[in-house]
């Protein structure tokens, strides 16, 4: 005779033979051990943080990461369904550790020392990794390039690099801000433009911690619903 319950982690198997019964515990659960990155943006020697040109200082600080510890769910159907036509769905959750935030990201402070309104619209922003350039989505810089600064006012910005899971150990990252209009004429026409550059060293190495053990439950899942729970657990999972 067996007793099954919903969470495999607490099933207990009960046999019988004929000289009475006998009691047995599952295997205990084994702790999950989670391997993740831990990675490191240092300023490279002979770039300074805090650069003014021109009426213009622009101060770039780029934001530490940190191994943050999650659930990862992980759906699977089984073969076969109930007799009212219901799934079975067996669903895993398994503590992890992944690195935020995922893509290098960056704190810029503006501040406008001019005796006019700065405006950041059509600055080009340019990442360059180990010599050649990186495609950023434009969506990782638009709040800055949208930014308006009045005289002797300063903004802070966020602005998005690459995705530190995609750049390798050591690698040589220039981050750039340029064509920011300075001057102007009657007209204003642009006539002058400010350029700023940083060069950071990003470095990366594997660790490990111990976490708590992973759980399994089988779930009978109405068809309509399963969508759902899909999206769900893509959710908590932070995909």
């Amino acid at each position: 005779m067996r007793i099954s319950c919903v969470r495999t982690l607490v099933c207990v198997i009960v046999a019988f033979a004929a000289n009475g019964c006998a009691l047995m515990e599952a295997e205990k659960p084994k702790p999950v051990v989670a391997d993740y990155m831990v990675a490191n943006t240092v300023l490279d020697q002979g770039s300074e943080a805090r650069q003014a040109k021109d009426g213009v200082t622009v101060t770039v600080t780029p934001l530490p990461f940190t191994a943050k510890e999650f659930v990862k769910t992980t759906l699977v159907e089984k073969e076969g369904r109930t007799p009212d036509g219901r799934m079975i769905v067996e669903k895993t959750e398994t503590p992890s550790i992944r690195l935020e935030p995922v893509d290098l990201t960056f704190k810029v402070k503006i501040t406008n020392q001019m005796e006019r309104v700065l405006k950041m619209a059509g600055a080009i922003v340019a990442f360059s990794v180990n010599g050649k350039q990186a495609a950023i989505p434009q969506g990782n810089y638009a709040d800055m390039l949208g930014g308006i600064i009045r005289s002797r006012q300063e903004m802070e910005f966020d602005v998005k690099g690459p995705k530190i899971a995609d750049l390798p150990d050591n690698t040589n990252l220039a981050f750039s801000i340029e064509d920011i209009v300075v001057e102007t004429d009657a007209a204003s026409n642009p006539t002058k433009r400010a350029n700023f550059e940083w060069v950071y060293v990003v470095t990366k190495k594997k660790d490990s911690k111990t976490l708590g053990p992973a759980t399994s439950d089988t779930y009978y899942v109405p068809p309509a619903l399963w969508p759902q729970m899909q999206a769900e657990a893509k959710a908590t999972s932070g995909e």
